[in-house]
């Protein structure tokens, strides 16, 4: 059987030794929210928490939201300077695995930061930040 999103959110804070309780302290949620995401039928958390959790899970986004490769954490701090020909590889093809549904709101997403940074050349991240958050709804 093929791990689910669910699945790696459980694996991960476990391997860490947290529980639901403190996983959700570090990113300012409740436990329950916590369990709502690791749950079979449960809520998928919204791309600002996939961030924060591979960052606390010190795992890859890729490996936590589609199950790709794994990369121990000296790994992916070598990879996120990588030539951008690989770059737009990796996203291609992590947008290919995605259901429609889900390409869409990616695609979206993607269209608001570029559009940001278009209008504001020099727009830091945290603008950018801002405008994926108003798309997502968040801010």
């Amino acid at each position: 059987m093929r791990e689910r999103l669910q699945d790696r959110i459980r694996l991960s804070r476990r391997r860490k030794g947290w529980s639901q309780a403190q996983l959700g302290v570090r990113l300012g949620v409740t436990a329950s929210a916590v369990g709502h995401w690791e749950r079979p039928a449960g809520h998928v958390p919204c791309l600002s928490r996939l961030l924060q959790l591979s960052e606390l899970f010190d795992v890859e986004l890729g490996w936590l939201v589609s199950g790709g490769e794994q990369l121990d954490g000296n790994r992916v701090r070598e990879r996120l300077g990588p030539a951008p020909a690989c770059d737009e590889q990796f996203v291609l093809d992590a947008l290919g695995t995605l259901p429609p549904d889900a390409r869409r709101m990616v695609l979206g997403m993607l269209r608001a930061v570029c559009a940001t940074m278009v209008e504001r050349p020099q727009c830091s991240r945290h603008q950018a930040n801002g405008a994926l958050a108003r798309y997502l709804g968040l801010g």
